[in-house]
């Protein structure tokens, strides 16, 4: 499920890449936006998948706040969310999920790309070293992690809130920006940012490295499968 799941996001990364470079290839600025942009893109195409499970998975670690989000399984979990809070409640937090998605990608392979192709010039090589790859990641998803640490933290205070009946409004999400401020202050929306970035860099690691070795192995350019 992961392989298939690695494989079919960076085809559609790489084949982004290549009809952006074609589009934008006229303009200076254009390579300065190709991978973030790729990324942000493929991370859209596959967020209607993701959010609910992303929205039990933190519901399931969260149940000790909660009794009734002590899920025994994902099918479970699903099932219980949709006839007691609607279908809207699994992408709760939703637009936050995927905006802190696209910018944690996208400053990812933007970095990535960036210390690849500075690491590379004036060589005739076309791949990262392993050790190069890993550390490459690790910057990378160290930096993406913290600078989208207040949207991380904000979709888990959203995914955890219980949608309420129809008759009742929602807490809004500026109430809820305004409740976390007033209650915790700003440095709030940092919080756990040192787990999240040793979690980040980690997932960064195996990321490129998964990218780097199957494009090197396979000696294939995704963009034309």
């Amino acid at each position: 499920g992961s392989f298939l799941s690695y494989t079919s996001y960076f085809i559609i990364y790489e084949r982004t890449k290549k009809f952006l470079h074609k589009a934008l290839e006229k303009y200076s600025w254009g390579s300065m936006i190709i991978p973030f942009s790729a990324a942000a893109f493929s991370d859209v195409f596959q967020a209607g998948i993701y959010i609910p499970f992303d929205v039990i998975r933190t519901r399931m670690q969260t149940a000790f706040m909660n009794p009734a989000y002590n899920y025994k399984n994902f099918v479970v979990g699903f099932r219980q969310i949709y006839q007691r809070e609607g279908h809207r409640a699994l992408y709760a937090g939703g637009q936050f999920l995927i905006l802190s998605d696209i910018l944690t990608t996208g400053l990812q392979f933007t970095v990535f790309e960036w210390v690849k192709e500075y690491l590379l010039q004036g060589t005739d090589r076309k791949y990262l070293t392993t050790y190069e790859t890993m550390c490459t990641g690790a910057l990378a998803g160290t930096l993406a992690s913290f600078l989208t640490n207040p949207f991380d933290m904000l979709t888990t205070r959203l995914q955890i809130q219980k949608r309420k009946p129809r008759t009742e409004k929602n807490m809004r999400i500026i109430k809820v920006i305004q409740g976390i401020i007033e209650t915790e202050g700003h440095i709030a929306f940092f919080k756990g940012y040192s787990s999240r970035i040793l979690i980040s860099a980690s997932y960064s690691v195996l990321l490129f490295s998964f990218y780097e070795a199957f494009k090197f192995y396979l000696d294939i350019d995704l963009d034309d499968i």
